[in-house]
């Protein structure tokens, strides 16, 4: 046996061993997505049933409140035939009289009060002091205006004692007659139903214990057999009650999963086993085992059939990576079909990372985090995807992209292919870096205005179009500076370059992060403006003349000319809007020197 055959054998060992712990990790997911994938089907059943129960909620409202109204309008006409009721005989009214008005027409009670406001007549079936009972209502200002002459009577219903009263007052005499009845009273008719019907011999799927609670009371439920226990336990499950969802319990010795929601005052409840929850949580990690087994047998076949083919053309492949790593900073060689890296020559920072994780996706995404600086990690990895790295390499003799390390390094990232088997399949790349820090300072050097630090005119030549279709509508800003030949002549170069870099400074604050400045030659400045309609570029163009105007002093005077071209819609080149902007801004510049010679 050969150091190659024994090398591809401990590698079967290593696949083997890692295959099993995988296997084990997968199995973990299965039964965890196969679990969340029963508790969100139980939680859409469950969902339905509250839209039922909120409907329902909301007629027995409706009904409630309609027979709340019928109730007082009721009382309303009962009170006003109090005083046909009273004999001929009688001048006055007594307590006597209340009391048989009262069960005559099946009230709770009443009481009359005089114009001076003492009650002249009372009776309670029950006992109580009418007049404590409905203090507050007799105090409101629409019983207070009847003593007024009003004759427009109040009713309106309200809980006393844990029972519900409609109550009226209307004018009687000079005073008033204030009665109630117990809601609880009210005779039932064919049509008439509690909130506990609310639920009665309704069925659900998969037959959910379901409940309507109000004040941690159950007013309704499908299932005769739930008690008060249940309901104490969910008022105690500390859940948030605005919070929809599912919850987890254990009532009578099971399991349940309760899908909860809210209601005005009402908390809605569909309660699941566990058993009926999980019942396909089985067969779910069943299939995954089955897709997993066969993914294992693919994987491990296309594995041995690679190694045995690598071992034949090793020779060939060392060659061709000895040239690649004595020319770049770090080479490693990725095999496409089974994800492994092999290592040639890699920087210390690289070295460790792989050391920790050798297969491809944790290698690249590990480099990614720890190595590359955020901006370049895009770049990094959409040069990497070994989805599509096949695809992208077809006809191409390399791919690259140039990124930066966290340290501000400038590397060229190569991909090369390296190996592709009988029919031209590809099967194995060479990645690479070279360090181009030193290229790419001369190329910033050389789109960089020494004086002002501002880009130059190499930078704008450098910009494409897309810059202009890509960021519509876009404004380009001319400006030349006002009085530096004069400054020059007058205090000397060393003055005009101050001139300059003052006019720099302003126009790189009015540009931010949003806008390009660049000194273009001599006194011309640009200022690219993507996003920015011809209004808004002239709003900046004031503001810039203020800024230049706030940098001026006694010797310095900082101004300039202006010229805005402006492209709304495709089709307009850059150099088309510079040569508008730069005619424009002669057309001002003439201005000023006609204004200077007038001088």
């Amino acid at each position: 046996m050969t150091n190659d055959e024994r090398r591809l054998r401990r590698k079967a060992l290593v696949t083997a061993a890692i295959c099993v712990v995988v296997s084990a990790v997968l199995l973990g997911l299965l039964y965890m997505v196969g679990t969340h994938r029963c508790l969100d089907k139980t939680l859409g059943f469950g969902q339905e049933t509250m839209v039922f129960l909120k409907n329902a909620c909301e007629k027995y409202d409706r009904y409630e409140q309609g027979r709340k109204t019928e109730a007082t309008h009721n009382l309303d006409a009962v009170l006003e035939s109090f005083s046909t009721f009273l004999p001929s005989d009688h001048v006055e009214v007594n307590d006597d009289l209340v009391e048989e008005y009262v069960h005559t027409e099946h009230l709770s009670g009443m009481l009359v009060m005089d114009a001076d406001g003492h009650m002249a007549a009372h009776y309670d079936i029950d006992g109580r002091d009418p007049l404590m009972l409905w203090r507050e209502e007799l105090a409101c200002s629409s019983v207070a205006s009847m003593y007024r002459g009003s004759k427009v009577s109040y009713s309106t219903v309200v809980e006393r004692r844990d029972v519900d009263f409609a109550v009226s007052v209307v004018p009687y005499g000079d005073g008033v007659a204030l009665g109630y009845r117990s809601l609880a009273l009210e005779p039932a008719d064919d049509y008439s139903y509690t909130i506990a019907d609310v639920l009665v011999n309704n069925t659900f799927h998969q037959s959910p214990t379901v409940l309507v609670m109000r004040d941690m009371q159950i007013v309704s439920s499908n299932d005769s057999n739930v008690d008060l226990t249940l309901a104490r336990l969910l008022a105690d499950s500390g859940i948030d009650w605005k919070d929809e969802g599912l919850t987890r319990i254990e009532y009578r010795g099971s399991t349940w999963y309760a899908v909860r929601a809210a209601y005005e005052d009402y908390r809605l409840f569909a309660l699941y086993p566990k058993s009926e929850v999980m019942s396909g949580r089985i067969s779910f990690i069943a299939a995954g085992v089955l897709v997993l087994l066969a993914f294992w047998v693919v994987v491990l076949l296309a594995r041995n059939i690679a190694d045995r083919r690598n071992l034949a053309e090793k020779d060939k492949q060392l060659g061709i990576i000895n040239a690649i790593s004595s020319i770049y900073e770090s080479t490693f060689l990725l095999h496409l079909d089974t994800l492994e890296i092999e290592g040639i020559n890699m920087s210390p920072s690289v070295a460790k990372i792989f050391a920790e994780h050798a297969e491809a996706y944790d290698f690249f995404a590990t480099v990614c985090r720890d190595i590359v600086s955020p901006e370049s990690r895009e770049a990094v990895m959409e040069l990497l995807d070994i989805k599509t790295l096949r695809d992208r390499m077809e006809g191409v003799p390399y791919l690259d992209a140039e990124v930066r390390d966290c340290r501000g390094t400038w590397y060229s990232l190569q991909v090369v292919p390296q190996r592709r088997d009988e029919r031209g399949r590809l099967e194995s790349v060479v990645v690479a870096t070279h360090n181009i820090s030193m290229t790419k300072r001369a190329e910033e050097l050389s789109f960089q205005d020494k004086l002002t630090g501002l880009r130059n005119r190499n930078y704008l030549e450098s910009l494409g179009d897309d810059l202009v279709n890509e960021s519509l509508p876009v404004s380009v800003i001319m400006m030349d500076c006002n009085f530096l030949k004069h400054t020059n002549d007058l205090y000397g170069h060393e003055m005009g370059d101050e001139l300059l870099r003052r006019t720099a400074s302003v126009l790189r604050r009015a540009a931010g992060e949003k806008f390009v400045p660049m000194r273009i030659g001599g006194d011309e400045f640009l200022l690219i403006c993507p996003h920015t309609d011809r209004e808004s570029a002239c709003e900046v163009v004031q503001d810039l003349r203020l800024s230049l105007a706030a940098a001026s002093d006694e010797v310095l005077t900082v101004s300039a000319s202006f010229g805005v071209a402006t492209a709304e819609t495709p089709g307009c080149t850059l150099t088309e809007m510079y040569h508008i902007a730069d005619h424009n801004m002669y057309q001002e510049k003439r201005k000023v020197h006609a204004r200077e010679a007038d001088c």
